[in-house]
């Protein structure tokens, strides 16, 4: 199968995937709203808004952990106005001024770590990412209280204990956010790509399996 036509289907489901997810985010605050009200749905956007950066952040540092548990000593850590470097095994807090670069990311010594290791790393991220996910979307299901009475008598039963699609109250709208943020940022970093000038997850653990790196 042609280089084109397999990057051509990927982007097809990536843009399907994107806009199953945004649709169920959306959803997360309009549904919520009308069951409990505006405030609710405001709560809803602020809270999803730091769940991202928090998803993100988590993303790095299951990056960070599976250096240190695989003997890799990290170079740096950066997330967002965060910075720490690590000098003669000390790690110092700095401001990042290096706008330039990725918001967030980590680095590792290049010649320190086996390609054995490597894996380990790079798929840390996603997998972190992947594991808060569902298990965020399983919390929701087990948690959400379902819509009002007057709204369940007016449709079909089966579909109002569907968490993810009838979020009952705040809690539940916003552990489904941080699963749909969580699987979306671990299902796209194991997609090979340049992403602000830096190989992807996926596209790191691609050259491992093929002995590129």
């Amino acid at each position: 199968m042609s280089r084109w036509v397999v990057r051509a289907l990927v982007v097809g489901l990536e843009f399907v995937l994107g806009m199953a997810v945004g649709l169920l985010l959306f959803m997360q605050v309009m549904v919520v709203g009308g069951f409990v009200g505006l405030q609710a749905s405001l709560t809803v956007c602020l809270g999803g808004v730091a769940v991202l950066f928090a998803s993100v952040a988590l993303h790095e540092v299951g990056h960070l952990l599976a250096g240190l548990a695989a003997g890799v000593p990290p170079l740096r850590f950066v997330l967002g106005f965060l910075k720490i470097e690590w000098i003669g095994g000390s790690p110092r807090v700095r401001l990042n001024t290096e706008w330039n670069r990725a918001a967030a990311y980590v680095a590792f010594g290049t010649n320190l770590a086996t390609r054995r290791a490597w894996f380990v790393i790079f798929a840390a991220g996603p997998l972190t990412n992947l594991v808060l996910g569902c298990g965020c979307l399983l919390a929701a299901q087990a948690w959400n209280p379902g819509p009002p009475t007057r709204v369940q008598a007016a449709g079909r039963p089966g579909w109002w204990s569907v968490a993810v699609l009838y979020p009952g109250d705040v809690p539940t709208a916003l552990l489904n956010t941080a699963g749909l943020l969580n699987l979306a940022i671990g299902l796209a970093s194991l997609v090979p790509r340049q992403v602000a000038g830096v190989r992807s997850d996926g596209g790191q653990l691609l050259d491992i399996w093929t002995g590129r790196r």
